[in-house]
């Protein structure tokens, strides 16, 4: 591929990226206040528990492999997650940031279940093709494909 192409698919790879690590980040935070919640509860439980007998430490490590577990992945995704991310000024930030509400809002009229699209923004960003599933959402909505259109050209102006 020489350079003219790479410069050409360079922009619509970025926004793919942005887009899919703001989308993913929402859902990631959405369960970052439950899971902890969770995780201090069941702690709390299995700690206790362990003062009455203890008999209770065969329940109360794995809930502890567990919740290091969870809180190792949150923060691994985390990482992933801004790593993965471009750079981006602010105004390309708060645009990125509408076109997800309106892709969220889309995807709630196509009544698509959240885990179905964070599996198909995954799988593009794992195996990319020629058409992700944010391009053809964005194409089968006629204004959110003109939004679409609108941000990409703000990252080939960068």
């Amino acid at each position: 591929m020489d350079n003219a192409s790479k410069n050409a698919i360079q922009p619509t790879v970025s926004l793919i990226r942005a887009i899919s690590a703001e989308f993913l980040k929402r859902k990631l935070s959405g369960l970052a206040i439950p899971g902890f919640v969770l995780s201090i509860v069941l702690l709390a439980g299995a700690l206790w528990l362990t003062t009455v007998s203890a008999w209770w430490w065969l329940l109360a490590a794995p809930i502890i492999i567990m919740v290091i577990i969870f809180m190792a992945l949150f923060f691994i995704l985390r990482f992933l997650l801004r790593a993965y991310r471009p750079p981006m000024d602010k105004t390309q930030t708060a645009n990125v940031s509408q076109f997800v509400d309106k892709l969220e809002r889309v995807s709630e009229q196509f009544q698509t279940p959240v885990f179905v699209i964070i599996f198909r923004v995954v799988r593009d960003l794992v195996r990319p093709r020629g058409k992700s599933y944010v391009r053809s959402i964005t194409e089968d909505s006629t204004t959110l494909h003109a939004d679409f259109l609108a941000l990409a050209a703000k990252f080939t102006d960068k």
